[in-house]
């Protein structure tokens, strides 16, 4: 071989070294590299299943509030159910007072107006002094029933028997 060729042969093998060397360099570059990032990966993947386990968790909790606030709505629902029941039974008791209370006051104002009236005073008075005296009427003639129940209305004969007493005269004598 001449020398030359074997030179050529050195220079050839040479940068055959150094690009393999080079290429060599890169990959083991990119290795490194991708190791790196699958570090990062699988740490970031780490902590999206760590942040994941307590997003479930938290999860699980709000869950179970929602269902005790929806319980707990449910009791208030029920109750407002109640309350609004017993407010519409109020509300008509309160409409039936009313409507007593307007005829009392329409009543006290006629009364009012009556007694304010002289002569309806009057008239009022003339109506009460009646009243009394038909009641009393009432209880004597009641009196009168119960005391002729027993007797017999002054009749001397009653029922074919007679009901004269005959008074007995006993006259005593002085003995001389």
């Amino acid at each position: 071989m001449k020398r030359s060729n074997k030179v050529w042969l050195i220079v050839l093998s040479a940068a055959i070294v150094v690009f393999l060397a080079w290429v060599s360099f890169l990959l083991i570059n990119r290795l490194l590299r991708a190791e790196r990032e699958l570090k990062e990966t699988r740490f970031r993947v780490y902590q999206e299943r760590k942040e994941n386990q307590l997003l479930q968790n938290e999860l699980k909790g709000t869950k179970e509030q929602l269902q005790g606030a929806q319980e707990e709505l449910l009791k208030v629902k029920t109750e407002l159910e109640n309350t609004q029941n017993e407010l519409n039974i109020v509300n008509e008791k309160l409409s039936g007072v009313e409507k007593e209370n307007q005829a009392l006051i329409g009543e006290k104002n006629r009364l009012e107006a009556k007694l304010h009236s002289l002569k309806e005073l009057k008239e009022a008075i003339r109506q009460v002094k009646l009243e009394d005296y038909q009641q009393k009427v009432e209880q004597q003639k009641e009196i009168d029933a119960q005391g002729l129940a027993g007797g017999n209305r002054g009749f001397l004969i009653k029922d074919g028997q007679s009901q004269y007493r005959p008074s007995i005269k006993i006259e005593v004598k002085p003995a001389n």
